[in-house]
């Protein structure tokens, strides 16, 4: 490995994993506050908020972010500017889209789950949404010029605004409300965007005019994403959409809290997912599928050895976590979250998939598996929802995703020639080259 790549890993490596950690800080502590501040209910209209806001996000990065990495990296200077010209147009006219489906679903899901504060809440985003333009085109610049330094801090000032508000009202008499939460939420987009924007002021190189074919070719790449990636979310978030629906917001927060447990082993997935897609993305330009096949097994190997150790640990104790985390209260969430600790294994091999298969153009894949998963899901958790309750949403999930593994190995295997338990071998050795990084680094 070249003293270049190594630097692109450990640079890249330490800001992206910092972002994650700081995200798991604001978000979890925030959290742990919440559990304490709101009532089940109360909570649980929180959560799922956040899970359409999500949505919206989610459809953003999947059309816009896919695209521009997979071809600014390897444009020259002209084609750049056409590229970034049409990237930003794209962006802003499905956040218009966006303005209308939030006014929409405002009524209509505050009625289907019974949260009538759930409508001025969604109402509200959509001032976030519109300021995300900019902080969301800014983080995807970068990410596509290998530089992970501004998504730190952008998003760092971003969710440290909505974590100081939460701890106000935690740590004195100031009563805490959904509606103020969501205005907080909208002002930490407003300062993420500004420290965004000026990270990236360097990379900002537009044309003067819209290229409509570049316009075609980044939607016509970005629809896959877009529909597999909508599609991920929602089969990842069917269970909370289809408990609000047939149990209560109550049931929300219980299978939620055992979510945002499993969100912590994410971490290393998600950071790894960030740095891959560009890389995996040169490296299929450069040495094809060979290059394609060792990234993915090496990176799935990686994050197999940083999530192992948490999931035994979260199985062998789960009455203490629940408790520490968000009180006794909570313990009914012990059963569920013995299930839902094992979709983090799942996700470390679907993650990866999805990126190996956007890096080689085949985005259709990830498109047709993402569809696979959500009919599975629908079906499953509404019959065991009805069945046995809140732990039917977690086992109906597990069920899908040892579905869409099988699926995403047979064909991986055939493009590529991955095997999983290739990825498997490189957990060990994992261990001694963090050993050697750390040791080189506290005694050179």
């Amino acid at each position: 490995m070249s003293e270049q790549t190594k630097s692109y890993w450990l640079t890249s490596g330490f800001y992206t994993i910092s972002e994650r950690v700081s995200s798991l800080i604001f978000g979890f502590g925030g959290v742990y506050m919440l559990l304490r501040l709101l009532s089940k209910a109360d909570f649980g209209v929180w959560a799922l908020f956040l899970t359409v806001t999500a949505f919206i996000e989610v459809s953003r990065n999947a059309l816009v972010q896919a695209a521009l990495i997979k071809y600014i990296t390897s444009a020259v200077e002209e084609e750049y500017r056409k590229i970034l010209a049409a990237s930003f147009f794209i962006n802003g006219m499905l956040t218009f889209l966006n303005v209308f489906l939030l006014f929409v679903l405002g009524l209509f899901l505050s009625n289907l789950w019974d949260a009538p504060s759930l409508q001025p809440m969604l109402w509200l985003y959509i001032c976030t949404n519109i300021l995300l333009v900019p902080f969301s085109q800014c983080t995807f610049l970068q990410q596509a010029n290998f530089d992970f330094q501004g998504i730190f801090w952008s998003n760092v000032v971003r969710q440290a605004s909505l974590f100081a508000y939460i701890a106000y009202a935690f740590f004195t008499s100031y009563q805490l409300d959904l509606y103020g939460l969501v205005l907080v939420h909208l002002i930490g987009a407003a300062f993420g965007s500004v420290v965004a924007v000026f990270f990236s002021k360097n990379y900002w190189r537009l044309s003067l005019y819209i290229d409509w074919q570049w316009v075609s070719r980044l939607f016509h790449f970005g629809k896959y994403a877009f529909g597999s990636n909508l599609s991920v979310m929602l089969y990842k978030n069917i269970d909370r959409i289809m408990l609000g629906t047939l149990l209560s917001t109550a049931s929300v927060a219980i299978y939620d809290l055992a979510i945002r447990i499993n969100n912590l082993m994410e971490i290393p997935i998600a950071a790894a997912a960030a740095i891959v897609f560009p890389k995996s993305a040169k490296e299929n330009a450069t040495k094809g599928n060979a290059g394609v096949k060792l990234l993915y097994e090496q990176s799935v190997g990686g994050i197999l050895a940083l999530i192992v150790p948490a999931v035994i640990m979260v199985q062998l104790f789960p009455e203490t976590i629940i408790t520490i985390l968000a009180g006794e209260e909570y313990l009914d969430t012990v059963e569920v979250l013995r299930f839902t600790v094992l979709i983090p294994l799942y996700i470390a091999f679907a993650r990866q998939s999805g990126i190996t298969f956007d890096s080689i153009g085949k985005p259709a894949v990830n498109l047709a598996l993402a569809l696979v998963g959500i009919v599975c899901n629908i079906i499953l958790n509404y019959v065991l929802v009805k069945l046995i309750g809140v732990i039917g949403a977690a086992i109906g999930t597990l069920i899908t995703l040892t579905v869409v593994f099988t699926l995403y190995q047979y064909l991986l295997y055939i493009n590529i020639g991955a095997k999983p338990q290739n990825a498997l071998k490189y957990i060990v050795p994992f261990y001694g080259k963090a050993y050697e990084v750390v040791k080189g680094r506290l005694f050179k």
